[in-house]
C-alpha cells in the first residue's frame, strides 16, 4: 500500500495535544491511505452475546489500546478509544490526530463493560470522548480503575466506582482480582503536570500495567469450563523493562497484551516488538498479542513494520504463541 503525506495541522492548542501523546513538536508524518477495503483487516463477525457468555475466557482487539476482554462473564474494557480523533476535548469535540483504521466494534456495539481499565493519563489511553459515551450510555454501572493520580481527569462522569491503583496494589472486582504493576513510561497528560517519571512519586501522575487474575471462587464456579485460574497481563505503555521478570514465579500467565508501536523515534518510552517478545518471556507468558499500533499515526517506524517484527520475533521463539496479530481478531483463551 503507497503511503501518503499527512501533516498534522498545528496551533497552541495542538501543540499541547501532540505533546501529551508522545509528539512534542508538530510534524509532517508518513502515514498510509485510510483503507478503503476491509480485505486486510479481520474484523468482528461475533454476537456481542459471546463476549459476555459466562463459559467464555476471551479478548478482541479493538485497535490502538483498547481490548475487549472476557472473563467468564466479567467485561473489561482497556484503555477505551472508540472514536475518530484522540487529543484535547472542547466543547464536546476532540481536537488531535485522527484514526488511520476505524475501531473493530462501533461504539454502539460494545458490551457494557463491568470494568474499564486505564493503564495512565495520555490522550491516546484515557480519552474523554469515549469515556464521556460509555458512562452516559450506562451511569452508575461501570468499574473504573485508573493510574496513581490520575482519576481527577475523570471523576466528573457518572461511574459506579471510580478507584486509583498504585504500583504493588490491587483489588477484586466482579470475578477477577486486578494488581498495578509498574512499567517504564511517562505521566503528565499537559506539560508542566507532576510526573513520577520525573521522580516525583507522591504526587506525580503514574502508569501502570494490570495483572488480572480470575478470582478463586470465580474458578470453581466455572471449573467444569476450565481447569485452572486464567491470568492476562495488560501491558499499558512501556519501554523494555526488567520488572516483569518479577512475575516470572507465577505458574502460568496465559496472555501479555503488550504495545509495540511508536519506538521510533520514542524508544525511551515505547518498546519495539523484539523486545515486548521479551518482556513477554520475562514474565513466561503463553501467547502474547499486540496492542498500540495500527490505528494512530503516532511514530515514523511504518504502518506495518511493527506487525511485521512482532511475527518475526515470535517466530523465532519457540516456547511463545501469536494469539493474533490485526484487528479485530479474537482470541479464545484455552
Amino acid at each position: 500500500m503507497s503511503p501518503q503525506r499527512r501533516t498534522i495541522v498545528s496551533g497552541a492548542v495542538a501543540s499541547g495535544i501532540l505533546s501529551s501523546v508522545g509528539l512534542s513538536t508538530l510534524k509532517s508524518m508518513t502515514v498510509p491511505k485510510r483503507w478503503s477495503t476491509q480485505s486486510e483487516l479481520t474484523f468482528l463477525e461475533h454476537s456481542t452475546q459471546e463476549y459476555s457468555a459466562d463459559s467464555a475466557v476471551s479478548m478482541a482487539w479493538i485497535g490502538h489500546s483498547t481490548v475487549l476482554i472476557n472473563i467468564h462473564g466479567t467485561i473489561i474494557l482497556t484503555d477505551p478509544v472508540l472514536f475518530n480523533n484522540i487529543g484535547v476535548r472542547i466543547l464536546g469535540a476532540t481536537f488531535g490526530p485522527r484514526r488511520i483504521t476505524r475501531p473493530a466494534l462501533d461504539p454502539s456495539e460494545i458490551p457494557v463493560p463491568d470494568i474499564v481499565l486505564l493503564s495512565h493519563a495520555h490522550m491516546d489511553h484515557m480519552d474523554l470522548a469515549s469515556l464521556e459515551f460509555l458512562t452516559n450510555r450506562s451511569p452508575g454501572k461501570i468499574h473504573a480503575i485508573t493510574a496513581k493520580n490520575t482519576s481527577d481527569v475523570i471523576d466528573y462522569l457518572e461511574w459506579n466506582s471510580l478507584r486509583e491503583l498504585d504500583w504493588g496494589e490491587s483489588l477484586d472486582e466482579g470475578g477477577v482480582s486486578i494488581g498495578a504493576f509498574p512499567v517504564k513510561h511517562f505521566g503528565w497528560r499537559l506539560p508542566g503536570e507532576p510526573d513520577r517519571a520525573k521522580g516525583q512519586r507522591k504526587s506525580g501522575r503514574s502508569f501502570n500495567a494490570y495483572l488480572i487474575e480470575e478470582k478463586q471462587q470465580n474458578f470453581q464456579a466455572n471449573r467444569v469450563s476450565c481447569d485452572k485460574i486464567h491470568r492476562i497481563m495488560f501491558g499499558g505503555d512501556t519501554a523494555y523493562t526488567e520488572s516483569f521478570k518479577d512475575l516470572n514465579f507465577i505458574n502460568n500467565i496465559d496472555v501479555a497484551i503488550m504495545p509495540i508501536g511508536a519506538y521510533n523515534p520514542w524508544k525511551a518510552v515505547h518498546c519495539n516488538p523484539e523486545e515486548a517478545v521479551m518482556m513477554a518471556r520475562d514474565m513466561q507468558a503463553s501467547t502474547i498479542v499486540p496492542i498500540h499500533c495500527m490505528t494512530f499515526p503516532l511514530g515514523r517506524e511504518g504502518f506495518h513494520e511493527p506487525r511485521a517484527r512482532l511475527v518475526k520475533a515470535v517466530h523465532a521463539d519457540s516456547d511463545l504463541t501469536l494469539g493474533y496479530s490485526q484487528i479485530g481478531q479474537l482470541l479464545k483463551v484455552a
